[in-house]
């Protein structure tokens, strides 16, 4: 069996063989050439696109339908086009209008064959097409200004906050789609975004989800993430007493509350005690029901401040009438 293998090595790596060889792939690559050149007759489909679709209407999808096109060309030529995408643009608004069961079509008749033979390439003729007539659904739409919500999970670096809301502009778009489905939307989301890891400010542009049977004029929208260190500030802020029992007057101890919060480096100065609104609630507290507290909460605070704790949660009182 090794004496064969040998054998055959030695004639395959002989001069005759390869000369042999050489000759087989010239004899091939001839024959394909020659069938190449030949004119051919084939049957190809093509995708029948819609534009210039009316405002109060939609066309559900986009492909409107297929059709079968002969084509008629050199092998080469046919070969060159099977790569290609072979798509016919038809402007809805030109074309003629069918009521159908109370629903409505555009009629396109695709046998004029400048329709086909301007979107061949170079040595394909057109010849004919499968259908005479093809109905185009045109769905009645109508419009709705709908809030964008990025859908993206957002991690900040220790020390760092959001100094404001995420900002999406623009932060709504108009959409145009059914009725049955704009009555489903509430927003319209972003694209799943990769979770980001930040440190500081971040901007980028994401692209838009659109529901089945809607359109919008906007594709992507811009996505900036204001990120900053942050600090914690101290303050004194006075209590406000609400709803205290009438011809009385409270007194609090302590009259404030200490308060901490967290802060961004570019507004620390910003933050005033004059900012925050503390409350002291006297509603269901009557004199001599032997109360001696009242709970405190914070009412207000400014937007761009966060995790705040006020220390005590309860302050003493005293109810005096007023002379």
């Amino acid at each position: 069996m090794r004496n064969i293998f040998h054998i055959l090595g030695k004639k395959f790596r002989s001069r005759d063989f390869k000369i042999f060889l050489l000759f087989l792939l010239l004899s091939v690559l001839m024959w394909s050439a020659e069938k190449l050149r030949q004119q051919y007759r084939v049957n190809i489909p093509f995708e029948i696109e819609s534009v210039n679709v009316p405002e109060s209407y939609v066309v559900p999808g986009r492909e409107v339908d297929k059709v079968n096109v002969t084509i008629e060309g050199s092998g080469f030529s046919i070969l060159l086009s099977s790569f290609r995408s072979n798509t016919v643009t038809v402007p809805v608004s030109g074309l003629g209008r069918l009521q159908i069961g109370g629903e409505t079509w555009a009629v396109f008749l695709p046998r004029r064959k400048h329709d086909f033979q301007e979107v061949m390439p170079e040595g394909i003729r057109f010849v004919e097409v499968s259908t005479d007539t093809i109905l185009i659904p045109l769905l009645k739409v109508r419009q709705k200004l709908l809030p964008v919500r990025v859908r993206q999970e957002v991690m900040l670096s220790p020390q760092h906050q959001m100094s404001s809301p995420v900002v999406v502009s623009p932060d709504s778009i108009l959409v145009k789609g059914t009725n049955n489905v704009m009555d489903t939307l509430s927003c319209i989301y972003t694209e799943d975004l990769e979770p980001l890891l930040i440190s500081d400010t971040t901007k980028f542009e994401a692209r838009l989800v659109m529901p089945s049977n809607t359109l919008s004029n906007d594709k992507v929208v811009s996505v900036t993430y204001n990120v900053e260190p942050y600090t914690e500030k101290n303050l004194s802020v006075g209590i406000r007493c609400i709803n205290v029992p009438r011809n009385y007057e409270a007194t609090l101890f302590p009259p404030a509350v200490r308060m901490t919060f967290r802060v961004g480096l570019s507004r620390f100065e910003e933050a005033e005690k004059e900012m925050f609104d503390v409350v002291a609630d006297f509603k269901g507290i009557h004199p001599g029901d032997g109360k001696t507290q009242v709970k405190l909460s914070v009412e207000s605070s400014p937007s761009f401040v966060s995790h705040i704790v006020s220390y005590p949660v309860a302050a003493e009182f005293l109810l005096q009438k007023r002379r």
